[in-house]
């Protein structure tokens, strides 16, 4: 009981000790900042307070947002503390900077993934600076939310040719926020708008793959009409996905549909459905049994893999 005790307080005193040189490290990285040293000297002191600086330096991190050179090293140190002061700070510096140093507070924030940026960011959307405009719409995708999403949707068909990727990543980005956060009902709505032929290619391709993945029920559907259908941006992604999914009903579902699957849908077939293990037996049969010769060989290396006695005589 007694070594317990002389332990715990050997403990505690560490900790303590532990903290107290925290402290006077932040303290020494403060009097950097607040002295004549140099860019590098700065931007070093930046890098330590990322790791052990609290709200009590972030006064003099925020001196620093403006400084062409030390503007990311101060930036950067805020994003990574937790304090609302250093938000509170990121949100003050974007009246104070322009330019690059102005995108990487914008993206700060985005990366802090603060909701009270956003009112402040929605307006840099028609920023002149495409590069302020792109860092803004990326950095409402991460942040999410309602009102960032209807902000990208705003923007969407009026932004300028050099913003556009930015603003459909931003929505699919955004999409994925509320898919994380569990409203998929709601994740699935942008996604849907992104599936429109306005789109990029990679875009619908992606959006495609969130709605199957918001909507379970429809899911076994929606795959099957991609591999069967003639949109090849989504039969890509389709062929991509059901290699990815662990979903052994879909794969079932899909699998029942062998003979009306074009070739390369029915090799993603084939691959997802030995991934299973033995239930794969009927669907490897009919690949060795294709008129196509590459199908054929796919089953064949399948037989090869999935072994079993029932299928040596096709090997």
């Amino acid at each position: 009981m007694k070594s317990r005790l002389v332990y715990g307080f050997i403990g505690l005193f560490v900790a303590v000790g532990a903290v107290g040189v925290r402290a006077d490290e932040e303290q020494d990285q403060i009097a950097v900042l607040q002295s004549q040293a140099d860019a590098v000297q700065k931007c070093n002191a930046c890098l330590r307070l990322r790791v052990v600086g609290t709200a009590r330096a972030v006064p003099a991190l925020e001196m620093l947002l403006g400084d062409e050179r030390a503007s990311h090293a101060a930036r950067h140190a805020l994003e990574a503390m937790p304090c609302t002061e250093a938000g509170q700070a990121l949100r003050r510096g974007l009246d104070k900077t322009g330019g690059l140093n102005k995108a990487g507070i914008i993206d700060s924030l985005g990366r802090r993934a603060e909701p009270q940026a956003v009112p402040l960011l929605v307006p840099l959307l028609s920023d002149r600076d495409p590069v302020i405009a792109s860092a803004a719409a990326a950095a409402l995708g991460r942040i999410g939310g309602q009102e960032a999403i209807a902000a990208l949707r705003a923007s969407r068909d009026k932004a300028p040719a050099a913003v556009q990727p930015a603003i459909f990543e931003g929505l699919l980005q955004g999409a994925e926020v509320l898919r994380g956060s569990g409203d998929n009902a709601a994740a699935a709505a942008v996604y849907r708008d992104l599936l429109n032929d306005r789109s990029p290619a990679s875009v619908r391709a992606a959006a495609w793959r969130g709605v199957v993945l918001c909507e379970p029920a429809q899911r076994a559907d929606l795959m099957i009409e991609a591999l069967r259908g003639k949109d090849r941006v989504v039969q890509q992604a389709g062929w991509k996905l059901i290699r990815e999914l662990d979903d052994a009903p879909v794969v079932r579902a899909c699998a029942r549909q062998w003979d009306v699957l074009p070739v390369q849908s029915q090799l993603a077939v084939l691959e997802a459905h030995v991934a299973l293990g033995r239930e794969a037996t009927p669907t490897i049969r009919a690949a060795i049994a294709s008129d196509n010769e590459t199908v054929r060989i796919a089953g064949l290396e399948a037989a090869g893999c999935a072994g079993g006695a029932d299928l040596v005589p096709m090997l």
